[in-house]
């Protein structure tokens, strides 16, 4: 019994005294990153905004000191345009403060507008405890396209009816190279006879809708034809109607405006035969 006893101790000993293998399920020790923090400067965003002319940029920046200055340049062919030192103090053009991104926006004057589709560069420069890093990035704008009025239709001289009313439609055509979805709206302003203005001077607009609006008159929606149904009635003026057609993109990029206009005449002009009336009767195109 004695001796069980003995090797029952000394076997334990023995496992005591054994190295354990970790297990599967031991875990890993912390270790602290011993990579450090480097000078760096990286220009993540370069864009330029053409309804507002405005360059915006960002840019990311480190520095093993707290202290770091970022200055920025934009240049063309070479050229410098404009210098600006770059804030990460979340105020002005910075969107956070001491996020590490140093954000940024330049108006473009009106007196380089003719730079617009140019060759931009952005250099930045990040100075710490006396090192440098830059970084540069080209980029050229897209000066977008406006639509373009291709062609109108309507009578250009109506009859003012005694009673009643008649009715004409009136046709705009338009294309733009970015496609029909690329039209935000058609319209016209009137200059009625007396100078005074149809809808109090606010444009009045054409539809391509299929005719699914009242006056819209448009016989397929989305074909890029643009239509107003005219009204015309015993009270409207007669004489001639100064119309003024425009058209935009989503973009507020507007067409180069096309004038047109309308004669009214009364009924008993006909009748008196007045000469070269004749010419003045028919589809303008």
């Amino acid at each position: 019994m004695r001796s069980q006893i003995v090797l029952i101790i000394m076997l334990m000993l023995v496992f005591l005294g054994c190295d354990q293998a970790p297990t599967t399920l031991d875990e890993e020790p912390y270790k602290p990153s011993d990579e450090a923090i480097v000078l760096s400067v990286d220009i993540v965003n370069f864009d330029f905004d053409i309804l507002n002319w405005d360059f915006f940029f960002a840019v990311a920046a480190t520095s093993p000191e707290e202290s770091i200055v970022v200055s920025a340049e934009l240049s063309v062919t070479g050229n410098s345009m404009a210098t600006f030192i770059l804030e990460d103090s979340g105020v002005g053009s910075d969107i956070l403060v001491n996020d590490g991104f140093y954000d940024g926006t330049w108006s473009l004057p009106d007196s380089m507008s003719a730079y617009i589709d140019t060759l931009w560069t952005l250099h930045v420069t990040a100075l710490s405890a006396g090192e440098t890093q830059t970084d540069s990035l080209s980029f050229q704008p897209e000066q977008p396209s406006a639509p373009n009025i291709i062609h109108i239709s309507h009578m250009d001289t109506l009859v003012r009816p005694a009673t009643g009313q008649i009715r004409d439609t009136i046709m705009v055509e338009i294309f733009h190279p970015g496609g029909r979805d690329s039209v935000r709206d058609v319209s016209l302003i009137s200059r009625k006879p007396d100078s005074t203005y149809a809808n109090s001077g606010s444009p009045i607009p054409l539809y391509d809708d299929g005719g699914t609006r009242p006056y819209s008159g448009d016989s397929i929606a989305g074909d890029g034809i643009y239509s107003l149904i005219l009204p015309l009635e015993s009270h409207h003026l007669t004489g001639t109607y100064r119309w003024t057609f425009s058209a935009r993109t989503w973009l507020g990029i507007e067409a180069t405006p096309v004038e047109d206009s309308l004669i009214v005449i009364e009924s008993d002009v006909l009748l008196k035969g007045t000469p070269g009336i004749e010419s003045l009767s028919g589809v303008f195109q």
